[in-house]
C-alpha cells in the first residue's frame, strides 16, 4: 500500500575572467649600429619599396594592437533558469509541500525538510512522467494541487498525525490506524500495529558517534540483509529486509548527534 511508501519519509525535525597582464617594456632595446649610421649619412638613403598590402591605420578611438579587447554587450539569448534557481525562488513551505505531496503519491522517499536535492527532482519527473505530463522537474500549480488532494485523502485513510517523540524530541509522522500501539525505548520510541507486523522506531545517538559510524553500525545489525544503502554528508538511507520483513532506516546528523527512524 502507498501508505507504507509514505512511511519512508517521516518528518524528522531536529531540535529542531582574468585580465591579461600588460606587456612589459623591452629591457634591452636595440641600439643603432655606429658604422651603419655613418654609412647611411654618407650615401643617399634609398626609398623604401612599397609593400604589397598597406597596413590600415587604426581609426580614432580604436584599441592599439596587443591591448585588451573592450567588453561588448552579451547578445547570447538568456538561458532558462536552472532548476536549483527555480526552487530557490520558492518558500521553504512550498518546497516541503511538494516533498510531502510526492511522498504520498509514492514518488519520493527522502526527508521532508524543504531542501533542494536531486532526489526531489527525480521524484517530480517520475510523477510527471507517470501522469503523461510535460517532464520539467518543476510541478505546475495544477500538479501541486493534485498532489495535495491525493495526500489529504490518503492521510485521512491512514489516520496520519504528527507527534513529538518524548524520547528523541523529533517530530514524527505516524499512521495512527496502522500503528496505534506506543511504547518508549532506551534510545527512542516505538509505534506498532496490534500484531507487530508494522513497527516504527526512533533512535537518538548523542554520544559523539559520527554519522558514518552509525551508518555502518545500522548495516551490521543481526538478521539484516541490505539491498541498498546511501550515505550523504548529513543523512543516510538503508533499505533491505530484517527476517521476513521489509526494512528501511533513515538517519540524520545535526549538532553533533544522529537521530533516525527504523521502519
Amino acid at each position: 500500500m502507498r501508505v507504507f511508501a509514505a512511511l519512508l519519509a517521516m518528518i524528522l525535525t531536529m531540535g529542531v575572467a582574468a585580465q591579461a597582464a600588460p606587456k612589459a617594456p623591452d629591457k634591452n632595446p636595440r641600439k643603432p649600429d655606429a658604422k651603419s649610421t655613418t654609412a647611411r649619412t654618407a650615401a643617399p638613403i634609398p626609398k623604401p619599396k612599397p609593400i604589397a598590402k598597406p597596413i590600415a591605420k587604426p581609426a580614432a578611438g580604436a584599441a592599439k594592437p596587443g591591448a585588451a579587447k573592450p567588453k561588448t554587450a552579451d547578445t547570447t539569448p538568456a538561458k532558462p533558469p536552472a532548476l536549483r534557481e527555480a526552487y530557490a525562488a520558492m518558500s521553504a513551505a512550498d518546497r516541503m509541500a511538494i516533498q510531502s505531496g510526492l511522498t504520498w503519491t509514492g514518488d519520493y522517499n527522502g526527508a521532508i525538510d524543504g531542501e533542494f536535492s536531486d532526489r526531489l527532482i527525480d521524484a517530480v519527473r517520475a510523477y510527471q512522467k507517470r501522469r503523461n505530463a510535460a517532464v520539467t522537474g518543476i510541478p505546475s500549480r495544477e500538479e501541486r494541487d493534485t498532489m495535495a488532494a491525493t495526500a489529504a485523502a490518503r492521510q485521512n485513510a491512514a489516520g496520519w498525525r504528527t507527534v513529538e517523540d518524548p524520547v528523541t524530541g523529533a517530530r514524527v509522522g505516524i499512521p495512527g490506524k496502522y500503528a496505534p500501539k506506543f511504547a518508549p525505548g532506551p534510545i527512542g520510541s516505538r509505534w506498532s500495529s496490534e500484531q507487530g507486523q508494522l513497527q516504527i522506531e526512533t533512535f537518538r545517538i548523542d554520544t559523539g558517534a559520527t554519522l558514518e559510524a552509525v551508518f555502518a553500525q545500522q548495516k551490521k545489525q543481526p538478521r539484516r540483509r541490505i539491498a541498498s544503502s546511501t550515505l550523504r554528508p548529513n543523512s543516510f538511507v538503508i533499505a533491505g529486509t530484517q527476517g521476513l520483513k521489509k526494512l528501511t532506516v533513515l538517519g540524520f546528523a545535526q549538532n553533533g548527534e544522529v537521530r533516525g527512524l527504523t521502519i
